[in-house]
Formats: structure tokens, C-alpha cells, sequence
């Protein structure tokens, strides 16, 4: 059995291996790489973390609201202001993927 597994190993990772690529990157390549494939995603995830936060806060106050009209009007401007910023997250992620893989190729 170990051996099977060895052999297997042995077969796969050199692949893995071999298949990096040799080439350099140029300063601006690695910026524009960690820019749009790891810091973007990154806030844009906090971003809409923070915006569903903000709908489950504005959702508990018009569910706790007891009709008083004043907590109604901000559990609405709550809930009205979550979904511009989701709006907004979506349409900023939309600019910045497709300057990433149509302007900068990749």
C-alpha cells in the first residue's frame, strides 16, 4: 500500500514541479497581481460583511420599533443606506474585475 502511494506521489508532484514558471515579473505585474487578486477581494469582502451587519441592524429595529415612528424612520434609512452600499460594492468590484482582466490581461 505505501508503495502505491509513493509511486503516486512520485508521478504527481514533479508536475507540479516542473510547471512553475520560470519567468520574472516585473514590479508593476506584482503590484497590479496583489492589487486585484488579493487586496480587492479582500475589502470588498469587509465591505459587504459590514453592509449585512448593517441590514441585520436595521431589520432589529423596525422588528423592535413597537410602532414608534422615529425608530421606524431609522431602521428605514438603515436598511435604504445597506443596499446603496451593496449596490455600490457590486458596481465597484464590476470596474475593478473588468480592468483586470480586460485592460491588464489577466
Amino acid at each position: 500500500m505505501n508503495k502505491k502511494i509513493f509511486l503516486l506521489l512520485s508521478l504527481i508532484i514533479p508536475g507540479f514541479v516542473f510547471a512553475a514558471s520560470t519567468q520574472q515579473q516585473s514590479a508593476e505585474e506584482l503590484i497590479d497581481y496583489w492589487i486585484y487578486n488579493k487586496i480587492l477581494p479582500l475589502l470588498t469582502g469587509i465591505a459587504g460583511l459590514f453592509a449585512f451587519f448593517m441590514i441585520l441592524y436595521g431589520g432589529f429595529l423596525l422588528l423592535t420599533s413597537g410602532g414608534n415612528p422615529d425608530q421606524v424612520r431609522r431602521a428605514k434609512n438603515a436598511l435604504i443606506g445597506a443596499f446603496i452600499g451593496l449596490i455600490l460594492i457590486f458596481l465597484s468590484w464590476s470596474i475593478a474585475n473588468y480592468i483586470s482582466k480586460v485592460i491588464l490581461g489577466g
